[in-house]
């Protein structure tokens, strides 16, 4: 009777094993440090605007936008990536107390959006490159 018991004593962890190996296997992830860097959009439709977004080592996220008048709007906030999404909940607009939150899908190094206030953003503006 010993040599059943025994022998599942030793199977066992090969069974357990090659399960962790098969959900580590189909589990992608991103590396959160890709995300960190500076990325932008210029856009001429409907008068000129340039969108710089810079996500920091640190956390923190500025977004610029510019417009063809020179005149300027600042978003600050922090960062978190999640696999290959990126989360940015923004803080402050122009110094100013604000509540507003973007969420990114980082594909081939460029920030694509998922999840945004249209009322706030133009999704064309939102798809930003690296620089």
């Amino acid at each position: 009777m010993t040599e059943p018991i025994t022998a599942r004593i030793t199977v066992l962890p090969l069974i357990l094993f090659s399960l962790l190996l098969a959900i580590v296997a189909g589990c992608q992830s991103t590396d959160p440090s890709s995300a960190v860097g500076t990325f932008g959009n210029k856009l001429t439709t409907r008068g000129e605007r340039e969108l710089k977004l810079e996500l920091g080592a640190d956390g923190s996220a500025t977004m610029t936008a510019t417009f063809a008048q020179g005149m300027q709007s600042v978003q600050t906030g922090n960062w978190v990536a999640d696999g290959d999404s990126v989360n940015i909940k923004f803080s402050r607009l122009n110094g100013f107390p604000q509540q507003n939150e973007i969420t990114f899908k980082l594909e081939r190094g460029n920030l694509v959006p998922t999840k945004w206030d249209p009322d706030v953003y133009d999704v064309e503006i939102l798809r930003l490159a690296r620089f």
